[in-house]
């Protein structure tokens, strides 16, 4: 994403006490200990390799700072019928684009190595299926099979309601664990 010519959206998200900046999630230009928050939403699933762009993050959050993160977990994608899930598409065209589709299993994990207090919550509510979930996969790259089957299950949909996915998030909080006083 660094690479791509994104001034404009870095110029759109400035505003008073607002200072935007691009930069890479592995190197980022800021001193140890920068910030009492680090919050990313939707990003480790792009970031590559995701552990080093963690410890980047640790790196510059305060040592009594708050690492908050929502990422999505395409493992545990649930469909409603089997005629119209996609999960298995969902996979492989988001591996070929270079996002990490089981990220979201993999964060509490990494951050416990770290020594981080982690605590986890789901995103739990259940909505229809909405014909939307087929666009953005059809946004990716896909094999012409792939392809085929995505606009199947758009165009065959059932009645509005009918179908059901649901795509767990991960909701994240970590903080530093707070060292033991001396024993006596």
């Amino acid at each position: 994403m660094v690479a791509l010519d994104r001034d404009d959206a870095v110029a759109e998200a400035q505003g008073p006490g607002i200072d935007a900046v691009r930069a890479d999630a592995r190197r980022l230009p800021f001193p140890d200990g920068s910030f009492d928050l680090v919050f990313t939403q939707c990003a480790f699933l792009w970031f590559s390799p995701g552990r080093e762009c963690l410890t980047e993050a640790l790196r510059v959050l305060d040592p009594a700072g708050s690492l908050a993160l929502v990422e999505p977990d395409f493992g545990g994608l649930m469909e409603h019928p089997a005629e119209t899930a996609l999960r298995e598409i969902w996979l492989s065209s988001l591996e070929r684009a270079g996002a990490d589709p089981f990220i979201g299993r993999k964060l509490p994990l990494w951050l416990a190595e770290e020594r981080l207090e982690v605590e986890t919550r789901f995103l739990d509510r259940h909505h229809p299926a909405r014909e939307e979930r087929a666009d953005l996969l059809l946004e990716l790259e896909l094999t012409d099979g792939e392809r085929r089957r995505v606009e199947a299950v758009k165009t065959g949909a059932g009645p509005e309601g009918s179908d059901v996915a649901h795509l767990p998030f991960w909701l994240i909080l970590a903080r530093r664990l707070r060292p033991l006083p001396p024993f006596r």
